[in-house]
């Protein structure tokens, strides 16, 4: 059955039965890369649409014109204004998550393209981004002469807590 009436018939086309398993299973044994498409995902056991695992990449997307190269999004009612455990609450959805268990990056944004160009970018009706660490919450810096981190707001624009100014 398509997803959406205007989708066109799949070459390809899997159906897991009373809802178990995989609609579609793939494996390279060379890449050690695995990948489930409507199936369960191994790791969380949780429904997914798509799920992938390999030695380099698990899942990529590219667009070749004006979209998005992976687009992610949540209906979640849970936010960091209502969490039982406040906003670093790990229920709290998200459009798109990323978690580090080494040295690099849970969520990385880098952009090489004209002047305006912009690597991470957050908005929000209440805080667009958030920070939070053991040494700092957000860190900026700038390779020329701009500005590291930029802040304007009714309030404050940058504000820092009474225990860094000391």
């Amino acid at each position: 059955m398509p997803i959406h009436p205007i989708i066109d018939p799949a070459a390809v086309e899997g159906d897991a039965p009373g809802g178990f398993g995989s609609g579609v299973r793939g494996r390279n044994q060379i890449g050690e890369a695995e990948g489930v498409l409507g199936g369960t995902d191994p790791v969380l056991f949780q429904p997914v649409g798509a799920y992938g695992m390999s030695n380099n990449q698990g899942l990529v997307g590219v667009s070749k014109g004006d979209g998005h190269g992976v687009l992610g999004r949540n209906n979640s009612t849970l936010n960091p204004a209502n969490a039982p455990e406040g906003p670093l609450d790990l229920n709290i959805k998200a459009g798109v998550w990323g978690d580090n268990l080494g040295g690099g990056y849970g969520v990385r944004g880098t952009s090489i393209g004209p002047l305006g160009s912009v690597g991470v970018h957050g908005h929000g009706t209440g805080i667009g981004v958030e920070g939070f660490g053991a040494d700092e919450g957000v860190l900026g810096q700038t390779t020329g002469s701009g500005v590291g981190v930029l802040g304007a707001g009714i309030k404050a624009g940058v504000q820092e807590t009474p225990a860094d100014r000391a």
